[in-house]
């Protein structure tokens, strides 16, 4: 089965992650903040780790053959390709949020991504266009450095450094090097391999030093640095083990994942649906449902802003303080029970109500209908006869609206070419 192994030397291996595991295909280093992440197109899942093997999904969904990936632990960003059906290069926080995707046209089969930091770019091999392309790290100023079938074969794995991007040819079976800006001075480094993959430059130039976020921040499992999208942001996130989640102290686990937030506000009786965010983690939409004793009403979802927030990738839930104008939230799933049973409460006596009052009236309709005399006189001319009217009763009359509650609950690939990326 796959493993994730570290080494201080050819001869020291040793084991950091060796379970759970498919078919890793991308794995790149936090050299600040000593953390790993990996790619699986088996699981379809990106996934971090300490060095000692403790770790937690970031993605497990939207993805379809992720490949390589690339962080950028200085800024807090985490850089993706995915050669499923659509292709695209995506970006989120190193701890997962703010996902979204940067490149998505003309692109089919990015097998290799690579960071220039000195100069914020993104570089990245397309194996089925033949192309090799960068953009900014914000998926801007797109440029195409070379798109030739000859020089770009089969493009598997890049790396830039200093004015050189350097990529590896699975048809070729080598590895090769040109100027990064001008895709001029292509030239063979080694030649004669057998089915070469990745390929990393190892320098201090490569991993620029940079403060380490995490540094006494308490978390019990997990500290992932953040991106800096919001001056009232952490700078990092604590993060759980899988089917755990974060306390409401912001730092401590407890296993289990909650579906429901219970929010007191202005109004009595107030709920909070959390939906799945599907896009910036700094805002969220939510379904409130106000009431009291007598009456339920439904308020479509709106969005709020959040002034500080901590996110654990795309389990569906925060953890959240919230502006004074907005409710603030506490993690008590017991109001769900208590609020159903007073509107309950409320409603079964009155339909008992009703049910006593038609019951009552049909008595006394029957009770009438068979103490009234009728009268009949034999004339052909003339006859008289006196009868009760009748009695037309609804019975699918509304006894008003029912009130009722539905709580919600908190990825192959067709290519023209023959051969795989």
């Amino acid at each position: 089965s796959a493993v994730i192994g570290k080494a201080s030397d050819s001869k020291n291996h040793a084991v950091v992650i060796e379970q759970g595991l498919s078919f890793v295909e991308g794995l790149a280093v936090d050299w600040i903040h000593n953390t790993l992440y990996w790619s699986d197109s088996g699981f379809k899942t990106l996934s971090v780790a300490t060095m000692d093997g403790r770790r937690r999904k970031l993605f497990d969904s939207g993805l379809q053959e992720p490949r390589a990936i690339v962080v950028d632990p200085i800024a807090g960003w985490l850089y993706w390709s995915d050669w499923g059906e659509p292709a695209k290069i995506e970006k989120a926080g190193m701890n997962g949020a703010n996902r979204h995707a940067i490149v998505t046209h003309d692109i089919q089969w990015p097998n290799g991504i690579a960071l220039d930091l000195a100069n914020r770019r993104l570089y990245w091999v397309d194996s089925k266009l033949h192309t090799l392309s960068s953009v900014d790290m914000s998926g801007q100023d797109r440029v195409t450095v070379l798109a030739s079938y000859s020089d770009l074969l089969h493009p598997f794995s890049i790396a830039v450094f200093e004015d050189k991007v350097y990529w590896t040819d699975g048809e070729e079976e080598a590895i090769f090097s040109m100027n990064k800006f001008t895709g001029s001075g292509r030239r063979v480094l080694a030649e004669n391999l057998h089915s070469p993959q990745d390929i990393v430059v190892v320098h201090p130039l490569a991993q620029p030093s940079g403060p380490n976020r995490c540094e006494g921040s308490g978390c019990e499992y997990l500290c992932l640095p953040a991106p800096k999208v919001d001056a009232a942001l952490p700078l990092f996130s604590c993060a759980c083990a899988d089917n755990s989640h974060l306390n409401p102290d912001g730092k401590t686990c407890s296993a289990g994942t909650p579906l429901l937030h219970s929010c007191p506000g202005r109004r009595s009786l107030v709920f909070l649906f959390l939906k799945k965010p599907s896009g910036p983690m700094d805002q969220f939409t939510y379904t409130r449902f106000v009431g009291s004793q007598s009456s339920l009403s439904t308020e479509k979802p709106f969005d709020i802003s959040l002034t500080r927030a901590q996110a654990t990738g795309n389990r569906g839930w925060l953890e959240a303080w919230l502006s004074t104008e907005a409710p603030s939230i506490a993690t008590n799933a017991e109001s769900e029970g208590g609020s159903a049973s007073t509107v309950v409460g409320v409603l079964i006596p009155l339909a008992i109500l009703a049910m006593v009052c038609v019951a009552g009236f049909y008595l006394w309709r029957n009770w009438k209908l068979r103490n009234t005399k009728s009268m009949n006189f034999d004339n052909p001319v003339y006859r008289k006869t006196t009868e009760d009217d009748d009695f037309a009763l609804d019975h699918n009359a509304s006894l008003g609206p029912s009130v009722g509650h539905v709580y919600p609950p908190l990825m192959a690939v067709s290519t023209e070419d023959d051969d795989m990326p």
